[in-house]
């Protein structure tokens, strides 16, 4: 009971809302049998991030709180692991150096990581055509856009872009490279690959990814083909 009292109380706080913009954010690794390795960490400007004096989570039913510690990864700090067998909510009070207390409530995403791997499946992607990359976590708005593949390639590089849009953007189609940069969109990243294995590392909604290009077909026209897999880090 006290323990339910306590997860509303922190979704309460994190509902009100504070001045200060940090949120927190997690990756997470599928180690099989439904079990999975999670990291929460915290994301915001670094000034905010300097602030911070303390951070405490508190994951789901345990009561037990972890403390984070300053050290590690620079892109994932007053980051946590641990490793369960379900999603689940996280507590987190954040300390900062003025004495004042934030507190959020996170819950752990585990979307798009949809083998053993941590990786989605293959995505096939004809040339000078966009492909929605349908997995759960990207809520049907991040698609990859391809351009003219040539049989010069490795010498006139040509470009894939992972990119967000809004889901009334049908799922596939085709766009000429004009078209394309007239498009309205969000965030975007873009890669020029000259080896198959090449890949660029991307950031979407407080998480890391992956994006590798895993065989380059060509052929004439449209028919030219890549086929990409993403995997999240």
């Amino acid at each position: 009971m006290r323990i339910c009292v306590a997860l509303l109380a922190f979704a309460l706080q994190a509902l009100a809302g504070s001045s200060r913009p940090v949120h927190a954010a997690n990756v997470a690794r599928y180690l099989g049998d439904d079990k999975w390795e999670w990291t929460v960490f915290l994301d915001g400007s670094s000034e905010d991030l300097a602030r911070i004096a303390r951070v405490e989570y508190t994951p789901g039913a345990n009561a037990t709180r972890l403390v984070a510690g300053r050290a590690g990864d620079a892109n994932r700090p007053w980051a946590v692991t641990g490793t369960g067998y379900g999603t689940m909510d996280v507590g987190v009070r954040i300390k900062f150096t003025d004495g004042s207390v934030q507190r959020l409530l996170h819950t752990l995403q585990f979307g798009g990581a949809s083998g053993s791997d941590g990786c989605s499946g293959p995505v096939s992607v004809r040339s000078r055509h966009y492909q929605l990359l349908n997995e759960p976590a990207f809520r049907k708005q991040l698609y990859v856009y391809v351009d003219d593949i040539r049989s010069g390639w490795r010498k006139s590089p040509f470009h894939v872009t992972v990119f967000s849009a809004e889901p009334s953007l049908k799922e596939d189609g085709i766009f000429s490279r004009a078209q394309f940069s007239a498009l309205p969109r969000g965030q975007q990243w873009t890669l020029m690959p000259r080896e198959e294995g090449d890949s660029i590392r991307f950031r979407y909604n407080g998480r890391f990814y992956g994006l590798t290009v895993l065989k380059i077909n060509v052929g004439r026209g449209d028919n030219s083909s890549l086929l990409v897999k993403v995997c999240g880090l």
